[in-house]
């Protein structure tokens, strides 16, 4: 009886050793497939006058049922117009095409169904499937964040192209206890106002102050005539507040034409959408 036990015992180490082994070998397999997408993915699509943005990295899932068992590393995506912002997606999968190469297919966040597959190195190719049955061809294109904000700031929209006789404003939103507040006004402001040296006469300046870097920038915080274009930018997004501070709101006659928030983001989005903005106004006012 005593044996019997004993070579129990040492068939069940056993087949433990070997069901953690092969987990170990499918999450180094797994980790490795993931790589292959991780990162910031970026498109320009013309059919639509638009561009996509895409952002994947690994993260660890654990199983509610199983609270002790080994976390499951899968791929978290976040999708979206770039300047609507990215939005997680939902149904993840990553998978191989009949060609062995690696594909990734999800669900974006307004119904939409992609399917990308890892043509080169640093480019994916597929097709986005619209709610509404409308099929736009995708090629994305390894890419940076401050490689999107400078293709936000430089391809405004129409009703935010700036003109010669466009109002050009920025509304600053910050707080009494924002140390990155100071630092910020420090580099940009004297006396209330943009340095002279930065060339940003034309445009307006204005504070919105929501008490602390924890508040929440809401359409009553803006002036009075830029009040309904941010109620539209919150409800296109989603939210009822911008939270934090230092944020910025750029706008281009009474329109949300970017906004952002922390001072890293200020330098890659506002700022060139800032001199972008001053050189369609002189540009402009050059043809006339």
């Amino acid at each position: 009886m005593g044996s019997w036990r004993l070579r129990t015992d040492v068939m069940r180490r056993w087949l433990f050793l070997v069901a953690l082994a092969l987990h170990s070998t499918a999450q180094t397999q797994n980790a490795s497939s993931l790589q292959e997408f991780s990162g910031f993915w970026f498109a320009s699509i013309p059919t639509i006058n638009n561009a996509w943005t895409l952002r994947a990295y690994p993260t660890n899932r654990y199983s509610s049922a199983h609270p002790d068992s080994p976390p499951t590393l899968e791929l978290a995506v976040d999708f979206g117009r770039a300047d609507e912002g990215l939005k997680p997606a939902k149904k993840v999968a990553l998978t191989t095409d009949v060609a062995g190469s690696p594909r990734l297919a999800f669900q974006a966040d307004n119904g939409s169904n992609v399917s990308l597959i890892k043509t080169r190195r640093d480019q994916l190719d597929g097709d986005l499937l619209g709610a509404n049955g409308t099929r736009h061809s995708l090629q994305l294109k390894r890419s940076t964040r401050a490689e999107v904000h400078r293709w936000l700031a430089e391809n405004p929209g129409a009703k935010v192209r700036a003109t010669r006789d466009s109002p050009v404003e920025l509304v600053y939103v910050s707080a009494a206890d924002c140390i990155y507040c100071r630092r910020w006004e420090g580099q940009y402001l004297e006396n209330g106002a943009f340095k002279t040296s930065l060339g940003w006469a034309g445009v307006n300046f204005s504070t919105a102050d929501i008490g602390s870097y924890k508040g929440a920038f809401q359409a009553r915080h803006a002036p009075p005539h830029l009040q309904a274009a941010v109620e539209r930018l919150l409800g296109r997004i989603e939210r009822q507040s911008l939270r934090g501070t230092p944020s910025f709101l750029l706008f281009v006659n009474a329109e949300v034409r970017n906004y952002a928030f922390g001072t890293n983001d200020f330098e890659t989005l506002i700022k060139p959408s800032i001199r972008a903005a001053v050189s369609e106004k002189a540009l402009d006012a050059g043809f006339k």
